[in-house]
């Protein structure tokens, strides 16, 4: 997955210097790897790109306690990645992208609506092993009452039973 979300960005630089060399910058945006829908305690990778020249990035989740994420250039990057552990229904909500440019902050209108789900896994093994026991169970049940079954036909009935054919 960080193999995956490395070369994403790589992709996203080529395609920025690309639009350098044949035309104007695109505007600043905002993604997330592997979705905008990720499931409880999983990771996120969220990458901003930023216009030219700027010294600070700041991603930014709308919440109560205005959490934010602070990112410094390396160099002439123009993609900033933000990976983001355990998720959880407190991390979702909606993200944006600040950049300080020199000494003013600009705000990119571009947002990332995240959304976080219950993920339902389960071991199945316990649920298994019951059905299995249950199963178990229910042959020797049925093993027992063909036996008793096959057994009556073979064994005579008792003395009534001798009665019967002298008559």
């Amino acid at each position: 997955m960080v193999l995956g979300a490395a070369l994403l960005a790589l992709v996203c630089l080529m395609e920025q210097r690309i639009w350098a060399q044949h035309g104007p910058s695109p505007q600043p945006s905002i993604w997330a790897v592997p979705g905008a829908v990720i499931s409880t305690g999983s990771a996120v990778t969220i990458f901003c790109r930023a216009p030219p020249g700027v010294t600070y990035v700041r991603l930014t989740h709308y919440v109560q306690d205005g959490k934010w994420f602070d990112c410094i250039p390396q160099g002439a990057q123009e993609v900033f990645e933000f990976s983001l552990q355990n998720m959880t229904q407190g991390s979702a909500g909606v993200y944006h992208c600040d950049y300080l440019n020199r000494s003013e902050w600009l705000q990119n209108n571009d947002t990332l609506e995240l959304m976080v789900t219950e993920s339902f896994t389960s071991d199945y093994r316990l649920e298994n092993s019951i059905r299995l026991i249950l199963a178990i169970i229910l042959l020797l049940g049925l093993g027992a009452l063909l036996l008793d079954a096959w057994k009556s036909r073979r064994e005579p009935m008792g003395p009534s039973w001798n009665l019967k054919l002298r008559a």
